[in-house]
């Protein structure tokens, strides 16, 4: 049987193994999908040598099946397969929200990480979209979603300052929402209108510091035939996570855009 982990569903990894497909041929499937230009590649690993990840359950990985890790566990094998060529410190928990992220960076071990870092990538805020809905779920309106996104606004210029007191030089990189929050958030037509505006917040505060980039994600999960959720309908499954990896080493400059 030819397995073809990125152009058709996903096999759960226990039924992979059932059909002997190991983890290794998954890999070699990654590499082959995910392929890096290998003279930019060359530039990339004179410049930087360290990456500091932090963030909530995206960059901790979760729903990816394939047993990678995610997007940061996909662009540690791309980047060290064979061997250790850059180094990854990742920094994450599941229901991360902003105000906890700030509280992540205050710690000791993630401020030597981000101080030796040249990259940092962050995803945040899909939990503080959440906690909209619990703290108003009686009365939820789109005037509650715009409050908390003044307020998210504001721990996003500190997350970036803290960073900044840590490492004037390293490359700091948002990931952007994408919308999952549909079957949660039925009766809210804006929701989408929301995720955007999220998204250009982000955009506007990371175009405002020098060194900020904002990577957008939310349409890898529009118009797509594949399967782009995990079995909890909220997470990105193996085939976003490739499309997220694809889309921040375009970022990097380490993969042709045709």
């Amino acid at each position: 049987m030819q397995f073809h982990p990125f152009h058709q569903a996903k096999i759960k990894q226990k039924e992979m193994l059932e059909i002997g497909a190991d983890m290794e041929t998954v890999k070699i499937d990654l590499a082959a999908e995910a392929e890096i230009d290998a003279e930019r590649f060359k530039e990339f690993q004179k410049k930087y040598s360290r990456i500091a990840a932090i963030g909530d359950s995206l960059t901790q990985g979760v729903g990816d099946e394939s047993g990678y890790g995610g997007h940061i566990g996909m662009l540690n094998h791309l980047f060290n397969e064979g061997e250790k060529r850059i180094h990854f410190d990742t920094f994450a928990k599941r229901g991360t929200r902003s105000e906890q992220l700030i509280q992540l960076l205050e710690k000791e071990e993630a401020k030597r990480a981000i101080e030796q870092a040249d990259i940092v990538f962050i995803t945040i805020g899909a939990n503080d979209i959440m906690q909209v809905a619990k703290e108003n779920f009686m009365n939820l309106t789109l005037q509650e979603f715009l409050d908390a996104r003044h307020r998210f606004e504001k721990q996003i210029e500190k997350i970036i300052t803290i960073i900044r007191s840590y490492s004037e030089d390293a490359q700091i990189y948002f990931l952007g929402f994408y919308n999952p929050f549909g079957v949660y958030f039925h009766d809210i037509k804006e929701i989408e209108t929301i995720v955007q505006g999220w998204n250009q917040a982000v955009k506007k505060i990371a175009d405002s510091h020098d060194d900020t980039y904002f990577i957008p994600i939310a349409d890898l999960f529009q118009g797509q035939n594949a399967p782009l959720y995990a079995e909890d309908h909220f997470h990105p499954n193996y085939n976003s996570y490739v499309n997220i990896t694809n889309r921040i080493l375009q970022y990097l400059h380490l993969k042709r855009v045709d």
